[in-house]
């Protein structure tokens, strides 16, 4: 199994930290893992019926399943027992704390994500703060007391599929919300711009649920809000006990006053609430994180073969003892441990195959390209780097992404083959014949529909001169064309007059009468068309498109159209 050091952001509804409209935090569930699966603890709110609050948690999570322009799917399966939180355990759980509450009394809810240095999400858990809040779901409209589930599990499971707060007021990536409003439940112009933009589905976008702006506000930093709104630059939070203006901080400084601190938030960024700092015992640089263990401010919670610790950015390049400096595909770096790791030829280069924790070369990232597989079909991620004002080295083409904006791609080929190899489907044309490479065809293969559904296997043409290997034998078609074919005997007609060469032996590229039976060549594969064209023996080449790469996450970087609500 392929490991990497993953990433731990909390996620926590409380109050904007200085995002520009909508904000991706740079992972993503991958397509392949569509759809998501959660689970909900098996004890909810003590607030409601436990009916009515899984009612809630699910509406909250539909809210982002109704996206024509959107291939995000969650899908609810049952109740558990597990209420783990920032625990890397595979479980995307749903639970309650009404007991006790170790964050921000402000915070309404805080979701938890996992992600590896390849950007995909593995892991994401919400708990909801009981313990200070009152809870309620409604079905007919809202108004009434305590906080609505639907619109609070809306907003987390944005943070759930990778998305910042939004600066938009309305939205439901807005980090703040009171009782009785269930307007996160509707996404607004914003949240469909984010989902639709990290994952594109090429369907309609729809329009978003228009609410009037927000009256202007005239409630003072630290004043009640409870029924007024606050005055510009401040947000409404509520602790449980009162409902007061606040603004943005940045932790660990406290810039909030006497009797105030600084709540933490996703990113770095953070929010003044009232009392003292209930996360004093924050987790350092290599300490232990995860499973309800924050790390300090400016540090991050990494998975590392299993090892959760707390690290952060490289010092020009430099880390402590016992950690060396990494590259993170989303820009920047961090110090991850081990020792020796860090000079040329240590890690791995450009175009090589990932360490097992997902780690390259200073100045190279890994990514997960879903077009680079190896002879068994499995994608092996590579190392690469940003494109060098749009050019790359040969073998590569150059593809905007996000976050890093572009990146070198492989540019997809058959690779060098053996005999009796599975064949290459293309991934950007599925519908073409699957090839093998110089000197090899593919045989065997069904297309159903126009779409290779049973790749083949890889063979060549032989004569009586140009024997099959040890184990092959050479099956006549034609009284004139024959292939070498896995556990069978020589047709009379084109028995081996040669040697019979190794299987693994090099093939040579031009030899024999068979040509080559990849891109351009004239050898025929033998396979069978079940609705669909290109079936038959002709093989044909095709000039690899530099437009669309499928890639399991390298994104198209899509202009952001920002469109405000009023």
């Amino acid at each position: 199994m392929r490991r990497a050091i993953r990433f731990g952001l909390a996620g926590v509804l409380l109050v904007a930290g200085g995002a520009v409209a909508y904000e991706w935090q740079g992972a993503k569930w991958a397509r392949s893992e569509m759809p998501v699966p959660y689970v909900v603890n098996a004890t909810l709110s003590a607030d409601l019926p436990d009916r009515e609050a899984l009612e809630g948690v699910q509406t909250g999570f539909n809210a982002w399943n109704a996206l024509p322009c959107s291939f995000m799917r969650w899908e609810y399966k049952g109740r558990t027992e597990n209420r783990a939180w920032g625990a890397d355990d595979g479980e995307n759980v749903v639970s309650w704390r009404e007991d006790n509450w170790d964050d921000s009394p402000s915070a309404l809810a805080i979701c938890s994500s996992i992600w590896n240095f390849q950007g995909n999400l593995s892991d994401t858990d919400v708990k909801f703060n009981g313990f200070h809040h009152q809870w309620a779901h409604f079905r007919n409209g809202g108004g009434g007391g305590g906080t609505d589930i639907a619109s609070v599990q809306a907003h987390e499971s944005g943070h759930a599929l990778g998305l910042g707060h939004s600066n938009v007021p309305g939205s439901t990536m807005w980090p703040s919300t009171g009782p009785g409003d269930i307007s996160g439940r509707s996404l607004g112009a914003d949240d469909i711009q984010g989902a639709c933009e990290v994952y594109p589905s090429g369907g309609d976008v729809p329009d978003p649920d228009e609410d009037p702006p927000p009256p202007e506000g005239t409630v003072d930093y630290g004043g009640d809000c409870s029924r007024d709104n606050c005055k510009e630059g401040l947000f409404c939070v509520s602790d449980g006990r009162e409902s007061y203006c606040t603004r943005v901080c940045t932790p660990p400084e406290n810039t909030c006053g006497n009797g105030w601190y600084c709540a933490q938030l996703s990113g770095g960024g953070g929010a003044c609430a009232k009392g003292e700092d209930p996360r004093g015992a924050l987790a350092g640089f290599g300490e232990a994180c995860g499973a309800d263990k924050a790390c300090e401010a400016g540090l991050i919670c990494v998975n590392d073969d299993e090892s959760l610790y707390c690290t952060g950015p490289c010092a020009d390049g430099a880390c402590p003892g016992g950690y060396f400096c990494i590259d993170l595909q989303g820009g920047g770096n961090a110090c991850a441990r081990g020792e020796g790791m860090g000079g040329p030829g240590d890690l791995p280069g450009a175009g090589e195959p990932c360490t097992d924790r997902g780690l390259c070369q200073n100045g190279l990232f890994c990514i997960n390209d879903a077009s680079n597989v190896n002879d068994q079909g499995d994608v092996v991620p590579y190392c690469t780097k940003s494109c060098d004002d749009g050019a790359c080295d040969d073998g590569f083409r150059c593809v905007e992404v996000q976050p890093s904006g572009t990146a070198c791609q492989k540019i997809p080929s058959a690779g060098n083959r053996k005999l009796g190899d599975q064949c290459w489907v293309n991934p950007e044309f599925p519908w073409e014949q699957p090839s093998c490479g110089a000197g090899l065809i593919c045989v065997d293969f069904v297309q159903r529909n126009q779409e290779v559904v049973e790749p083949g296997t890889c063979s060549k043409n032989c004569t009586k001169d140009d024997c099959c290997p040890e184990g092959w034998g050479c099956a006549e078609l034609t009284p004139v064309f024959a292939q070498c074919r896995q556990g069978e005997t020589d047709s009379p007609s084109f028995a081996c007059a040669g040697t019979r060469p190794p299987i693994d032996d090099p093939l040579d590229p031009v030899g024999g009468s068979g040509g080559s039976g990849g891109a351009g060549g004239a050898g025929g594969g033998v396979g069978v068309d079940e609705g669909g064209d290109g079936g038959g023996c002709a093989a044909a080449g095709h000039a690899l498109s530099p437009i669309w790469p499928a890639m399991a996450l390298l994104l198209p970087i899509l202009a952001r159209r920002r469109r405000p609500r009023p």
